[in-house]
């Protein structure tokens, strides 16, 4: 039957109640009445529609307390639409309609025994279809019911998934694929998607009834699932003596059905170990389709399932609160599209969403649209949602999880650079950069992040960067992270963080400012901050401080001098131009600052702050302003410069590496003329230097030479610094050098001489640099040099041959038109050298930065 004709009993009551809903001019003797009523089908209406659609299923009969349901809410629908057109002059049917009123909601109360007899009603049949449904699949079998592992039924408005079931199926036709995996989180449509494929008729036509399904879940009985599996195909009961024993008798049996093909589809497997005791695809002609939320090993090839676009999405939303696809008059389309822009396409979310509106007013619904804008957690009212989501982190161990909730932390719908969560994890958890980045692999293997690599290379590799590779999460993954965080005080929180951009510090915050606050981590994202927004606050644990702002000047919060364990810090501008930053902090207050991170910043000149930073060891600046920090103008920095040696505990002279044929002139700094900054100073302020690297700096175009004056420095990174034209003989003098970078410096013309003596040095990538026209001639003192990537050097047409004496290298990354001179020098010297040859590719992957 049509819901919407008014046949069935659920539609009947919707129409009761939307009249209800909509009266705006009901008399006043009535209203209560009215109001009653209102309430008492709100909570019935939906179990009404269930109730009925269950039992037209399990008969085509209507018993006799239905019809009477049926006939009484017929003659309510009546009453009410008279009660609507009353005037206040007719006293006696202003009575009797009112008592009519009261008789019909004491007759449904009795009914459903409001709120127990309705659920229990619901159960009782929604067990009685399940069933008869395994009865239906067992007939002709053979198989005991209680043992039967049946599909699961669809949801009555699959919508969006008819591309996925598409493409699902060009994978599991391949030959190749014995195991396919269906990955996403929890709340995507896994399962549905899963049942389907098993409901298409190519499917069926291949594998006819030997289609299994067994849900195995985060709790798995591995033994209880075989015996399942062995009871649907012998149709008997099993007799194992542990799971080896099961799995040798299966292989037995599946091995005597080939070829006849065999599906057999798990769903909800957590773990390799699980998966691998479930297999046996080495049988001919069976498969076996998984759904996960983690990525299997065990896959043969696998389909991430992606969210709804917003067509579909509006679909599956309208249906839930809507028992339809389409809009009522009573609620404005606008509204309900913006509440489905807050469900970001998660199916799950838009059906608990979605029901738990339906029949509400429209003040109800612009009551939850006004709370969502307002960055309200999409899990304040819907905890079903919030324990779907939550089991993801269930199987996840201490370490992990702490590096998913560290996500929230940064900026909603932003890519997150993972070399700044790996430098933020390495402080904060005590890892090092390889089990971050393996953390990161694990998080993304479990779809609770996507990871984006840059083209050009794959993160992590020899020189250890990860400049290429963002991380992804969706919001509603990211609120769950930001949830899992407000189980402790304000004061107490583990990790303090602005949920969406502001105009200033959160009201509760400046509330408990006079109680320390316990933050290992403080992620702030504002417009504009000046001097007196900081707000006197004291974060005594604070390890790790990002800033994200939108402005051209910012002022870094003055709190930050409390922050005397402060480890990370990450300053991001949002905002479409430079910003200059002010308020910079004593670096003394900060002893222990290992890691900064500064992102479209224009950087101050070094006199402005002397102290030194005596623990910090990597320094990364992207789309920075650097030529103004190059060089000392100001004439009173000799005499600090002077005061600061005479106060340094832990100075010690400079000595210099750099042979005496290539040394600089050491003559202190006397003038505001002077352009280098004296060597001693540079070595003090960055007295454990390890790192530094320097990504799109449109105005440097010098080399910074006091670059050479960080004895410690092991890995020098300046990458598409398209403007800079040389670099100094004094880089040779980088004694410890093992990385160094110049990728796409399409200016730079040639490597200094100097670059031999870098004994340590391991790779040199000149990539991209477009007008360097060969290596130097003399490249035996690169004793160390592991790896050369030259590619995209066009101009380089010839290769030195001292290129012959370095020993130690293995891989080349190279263009075609200079590979055979390689390939002639592996013959000839170096046979255990790879040459690898690059194609020609386009990529506007910058822009995305």
């Amino acid at each position: 039957m049509d819901l919407v004709s008014g046949a069935i009993i659920g539609a009947i009551a919707g129409e009761i109640l939307k009249a209800l809903l909509d009266a705006t001019n009901i008399v006043y003797e009535c209203k209560s009445q009215c109001e009653k009523l209102k309430s008492t089908l709100q909570h019935i209406v939906p179990k009404l529609e269930d109730i009925e659609q269950l039992r037209l299923q399990l008969t085509d009969c209507e018993p006799a307390d239905f019809k009477e349901l049926k006939s009484r809410l017929e003659s309510g629908k009546v009453l009410v639409y008279k009660c609507m057109k009353l005037r206040f002059w007719k006293v006696h049917k202003k009575y009797s309609y009112g008592k009519k009123l009261i008789e019909l909601d004491e007759y449904l109360v009795r009914f459903f025994d409001l709120n127990l007899a309705a659920d229990t009603n619901l159960d009782t049949k929604q067990l009685r279809i399940e069933f008869k449904e395994m009865r239906r699949l067992l007939d002709g079998r053979g198989i005991a019911s209680e043992s039967s592992y049946a599909l699961p039924g669809l949801p009555d408005c699959p919508v969006g998934l008819s591309d996925s079931l598409r493409e699902l199926k060009a994978k599991f036709f391949a030959d190749d694929v014995s195991v396919l995996g269906i990955c996403a989180q929890g709340g995507y449509g896994k399962t549905t998607l899963a049942s389907m494929l098993c409901r298409e008729e190519d499917v069926k036509g291949r594998f006819k009834n030997n289609i299994f399904f067994i849900i195995v879940s985060n709790s798995p009985d591995v033994l209880s699932s075989l015996n399942g599996l062995y009871e649907q195909l012998t149709s008997r009961k099993p007799d194992f003596r542990n799971v080896e024993d099961a799995r040798r008798q299966l292989l037995h049996i599946l091995t005597k059905k080939e070829p006849e093909p065999i599906l057999v589809v798990l769903d909800d497997v957590w773990s390799d170990t699980v998966l691998e005791d479930l297999l046996f695809n080495k049988t001919k002609g069976c498969k076996t389709l998984v759904t996960s939320r983690n990525v299997l090993r065990s896959f043969d090839s696998r389909y991430e399932l992606g969210l709804l676009k917003d067509k579909d999405a509006m679909s599956l939303f309208c249906h839930s609160a809507f028992a339809n696809i389409t809009t009522p008059e009573r609620i404005d389309e606008d509204l309900v599209w913006k509440i489905v822009k807050y469900c970001k396409g998660l199916p799950l979310a838009l059906r608990v969403i979605g029901h738990s509106l339906r029949y509400e007013p429209a003040k109800k619904w612009k009551i939850i649209e006004r709370e969502l804008s307002k960055g309200s957690s999409i899990f304040a009212s819907h905890q079903q949602l919030l324990h779907c989501l939550s089991t993801s982190l269930t199987s996840l161990n201490k370490p992990l999880k702490d590096c998913f909730l560290d996500l929230g932390s940064f900026p909603e719908d932003k890519r997150i650079p993972a070399a700044s969560l790996i430098d933020m994890w390495v402080e904060l958890h005590g890892m090092d950069e390889d089990e971050a980045y393996v953390a990161l692999l694990e998080l993304s293997s479990r779809t609770l992040i996507s990871l984006v690599e840059n083209a050009r290379k794959e993160a992590g590799e020899e020189d250890g960067s990860f400049s290429g590779l963002f991380v992804l999460q969706h919001d509603i993954l990211r609120e769950l992270a930001l949830h899992a965080n407000c189980d402790s005080t304000i004061n107490q929180k583990k990790r303090l963080i602005m949920e969406k951009r502001e105009n200033c510090l959160p009201k509760s915050w400046i509330e408990h400012k006079d109680q320390p606050f316990d933050a290992q981590i403080v992620s702030i994202y504002t417009g504009y901050m000046g001097e007196s927004d900081g707000y006197d606050m004291r974060f005594p644990k604070t390890e790790a401080l990002i800033l994200n702002f939108s402005s051209a000047n910012y002022c870094i919060p003055a709190f930050i001098k409390t922050m005397e364990k402060l480890k990370f810090l990450s300053i991001t501008n949002h905002g479409t131009s430079l910003a200059k930053l002010s308020g910079w902090p004593p670096f003394e207050s900060l002893p222990h600052l290992k890691r900064i991170r500064l992102e479209r910043i224009i950087i101050p000149s070094f006199h402005m702050n002397l102290q030194p930073l005596k623990s910090l060891q990597k320094l990364y600046l992207l789309f920075c302003e650097l030529n103004q920090s190059m060089s000392c103008s100001d004439p009173n920095v000799s005499n600090q410069f002077s005061e600061l040696k005479e106060n340094s505990m832990d100075y010690e002279p400079f000595k210099s590496p750099v042979s005496k044929d290539i040394q600089m002139d050491r003559k202190p700094i006397k003038s505001p003329e002077s352009k280098e900054i004296e060597m001693d100073y540079i070595s003090t302020i960055f007295p454990k230097l390890k790192e530094i690297e320097m990504d799109y700096c449109g105005d440097l175009r010098d080399f910074p030479s006091w670059v050479c004056r960080l004895t410690h420095l092991k890995k020098f990174s300046i990458t598409n610094c398209h403007d800079l034209c040389n670099l100094p003989e004094e880089v040779g003098g980088l004694r410890y050098l093992e990385v160094l970078s110049l990728h796409a410096c399409t200016r730079l013309s040639e490597l200094p001489r100097s670059i031999t003596r870098l004994s340590s040095l391991k790779l040199l990538d000149i990539s991209e640099c477009l007008n360097i026209v060969g290596l130097p001639n003399d490249l035996h003192g690169l004793s160390g040099l592991e790896k050369i990537d030259m590619s995209r050097c066009s101009q380089i047409r010839r290769l030195p041959g001292s290129v012959a004496e370095l020993r130690g290298l293995k891989n080349v990354i190279c263009d075609e038109e200079i590979a055979n001179q390689w390939e002639e020098i592996k013959l000839q010297s170096l046979s255990g050298l790879h040459v690898r040859v690059v194609e020609e590719e386009a990529t506007l992957d910058w822009l995305e930065r």
